[in-house]
């Protein structure tokens, strides 16, 4: 079942995965494949509800209400509401409509660029999309958290997304927030002391007004708790280390927690960038409640 039923639909390949909506042309091949829509999967159980609006996730409105994104007909001038084809890298601002293999067996490879469909570079080899450290002016290379809407300039780690990630092992995954510790009745034997964290981490300093700045760097984002600033260390392979900090004026003005990632753990001696670097609006910069959080 499409899981945005009344969108633009993509060249289906399987009697399987029925599109109701538009078709664009099929795709003859020998492979199996799985559509994907940039950055939204459209295979999932017809008994889960999307909660998620399509053009909060990939920018472009191509549901049959806004003519599948051209709304103004090509004769009074209007723009093209998608692309679909081949080369999708020549095409980044338009909905691609691009069929990605996907290999269904392990003797399969996946011929296909992720960064040539969503339009970002997630990659290990790029910093998780932020090459640049953070005290060196980078910018948030994605976003985790309740939000995607307020962060359309960065890949959004929720929603359908995480159903293609999992497609690109080299490419950054979606955490998964571990769920809360159930209160549990009282009881008059004491219960031994634990000698590992509930969530696996130890902090090694707190609220202090300086981000770690330091060798083992891995990349950084925005979140919208500490929690999923664990998630995130937990979703990386080789994260030792992460700190949550506030840059406030930083980050294009947002007021998100900043995430930083190392593969190293770190105490408050490294917390050494504090800021002040003048921002495009002509505000300094500066560090708040920044914690550090070591994996046991």
């Amino acid at each position: 079942m499409n899981v945005f039923n009344q969108q633009l639909g993509v060249p289906r390949t399987s009697k399987s995965l029925p599109v109701p909506s538009l078709q664009a042309p099929r795709i003859n091949s020998t492979m199996r494949f799985a559509p994907l829509l940039a950055v939204v999967a459209i295979a999932v159980s017809s008994t889960v509800a999307n909660p998620f609006n399509l053009a909060d996730i990939i920018g472009f409105d191509i549901s049959n209400g806004n003519h599948y994104g051209a709304p103004t007909p090509p004769w009074n001038g209007g723009k093209s509401g998608w692309y679909f084809g081949k080369n999708p890298s020549k095409f980044k601002k338009y909905p691609c409509l691009t069929v990605v293999a996907i290999a269904v067996s392990s003797t399969v490879a996946n011929p296909f660029d992720l960064a040539d469909i969503i339009g970002f570079d997630i990659s290990n080899g790029n910093h998780y999309g932020a090459p640049t450290p953070p005290w060196n002016g980078g910018k948030p290379g994605w976003y985790f958290g309740k939000n995607p809407s307020k962060f359309k300039k960065y890949p959004c780690l929720t929603g359908i997304i995480c159903r293609i990630l999992k497609h690109f092992p080299d490419a950054l995954q979606c955490p998964t927030v571990p769920p809360q510790p159930t209160p549990t009745s009282s009881s008059s034997t004491p219960s031994p002391t634990p000698t590992v964290p509930a969530d696996g981490y130890t902090q090694t300093f707190s609220n202090l007004t300086g981000a770690v700045q330091a060798d083992g760097y891995m990349t950084f984002g925005l979140v919208d708790t500490v929690t999923d600033c664990k998630a995130m260390c937990n979703s990386v392979a080789g994260c030792k280390f992460a700190n949550s900090y506030h840059d406030v004026n930083g980050k294009d003005g947002s007021t998100q927690l900043t995430c930083s990632l190392f593969t190293d753990c770190h105490d408050a001696s490294a917390a050494t960038n504090t800021g002040g670097q003048t921002q495009p609006d002509g505000s300094v910069n500066y560090i708040a409640n920044s914690d550090g959080w070591c994996k046991v």
